[in-house]
C-alpha cells in the first residue's frame, strides 16, 4: 500500500546560481587562442552590468569609476576554452591593471587575483581548487591609472 504525502510533492531545492545570471555558455577557443565557431556573445566583454552580489567581490579593492565607453585598447580573451588544466586569461591593454575573482555556478568564491599588471596570466586548475569537471565565471575589472575601469565576465569549462 502506497501513502502519500503532502511534504512529498514539495519542489526539490536546486543549485543556488550565480545573482546576476547563469553560468552557462564558453566563447570555445584552440590553445592559441583562436576561436572555434560561435559562442556566448556575452563573454569576455569591456562592458557589463554587474549586480551588487558581484560588486561585493571587489569591495576589498579600491573603488574605481566604472565607464561605458568603449576601450582605446583593450582586447580580452581566455584559452584554451574548454580547458582540462590550465588556461590564459588575456588582458591586452596599454596601461593599468586587471582584477578577476573566479566563481562557481552556484556563486561562490574559487580564487581571487588583483592588480594583474601583465598582458596574460596562466591558471591552473587545481590553484584555483578545482577538481572536477565545471564550468566557472571570471569577473574581472581592468583599471587604468585616472581610476577609471572597463568590466565584464567571462565563462570558462574546466575538466580536469
Amino acid at each position: 500500500m502506497l501513502a502519500c504525502n503532502k511534504a512529498d510533492d514539495a519542489p526539490v531545492p536546486g543549485p543556488t546560481l550565480d545573482p546576476c545570471g547563469a553560468v552557462a555558455g564558453i566563447q570555445r577557443r584552440d590553445v592559441n587562442g583562436v576561436q572555434i565557431g560561435s559562442g556566448d556573445t556575452t563573454d569576455w566583454r569591456p562592458i557589463d552590468n554587474w549586480c551588487e552580489a558581484v560588486e561585493g567581490l571587489f569591495a576589498d579593492r579600491p573603488p574605481v569609476n566604472f565607464t561605458t565607453a568603449a576601450p582605446d585598447s583593450l582586447l580580452i580573451t581566455a584559452f584554451p576554452n574548454p580547458t582540462e588544466n590550465q588556461f590564459v586569461l588575456g588582458f591586452y591593454r596599454d596601461s593599468g591593471y586587471v582584477d578577476v575573482r573566479f566563481v562557481n555556478a552556484n556563486f561562490e568564491l574559487l580564487h581571487a587575483q588583483d592588480s594583474i599588471v601583465t598582458n596574460q596570466w596562466l591558471f591552473r586548475a587545481d590553484t584555483i581548487g578545482i577538481t572536477t569537471p565545471q564550468t566557472i565565471r571570471a569577473y574581472y575589472r581592468v583599471v587604468y591609472p585616472d581610476g577609471t575601469a572597463h568590466r565584464g565576465h567571462g565563462d570558462l569549462q574546466v575538466d580536469p
